[in-house]
């Protein structure tokens, strides 16, 4: 099965870089990967996507269209996978400290209290 995704992001790279080879280069792929899978992209939509002649390369209007929602997709599935890989978007749970009070005192009390405005959670 192949990678939708893929596909979506090697239009996203011809669309934005106007070239099969310019595209090829930033995906680091040859330029007949990027040919390949735009085709095959096409073919299952059923839809033309890019207009081709041999000097130069544009949306179609639904490629236009088709380009806004991809790239929506591809910045949704960033944020989704980089808040996975860092766990929850906020810290949760209660914060302990240990050390010395005049180092409390002097380095950690103002940010400490900086967190607990942030978080809205009182400071025990």
């Amino acid at each position: 099965m192949q990678d939708r995704f893929e596909d979506l992001r090697t239009f996203v790279a011809v669309a934005q870089t106007r070239g099969l080879a310019s595209a090829a280069r930033r995906l680091g792929v040859v330029k007949s990967a990027v040919s390949r899978r735009i085709q095959e992209l096409e073919d299952r939509l059923g839809t033309q996507l890019l207009n081709r002649t041999t000097r130069s390369l544009s949306l179609t209007e639904t490629g236009r269209a088709f380009y806004e929602k991809a790239t929506a997709l591809l910045a949704a599935l960033e944020e989704a996978e980089g808040m996975a890989a860092h766990g929850a978007v906020e810290p949760v749970g209660t914060l302990r400290i240990a050390g010395p009070s005049a180092f409390g005192a002097l380095h950690l009390a103002a940010l400490v209290v900086r967190l607990s405005r942030a978080s809205q959670a009182p400071v025990h």
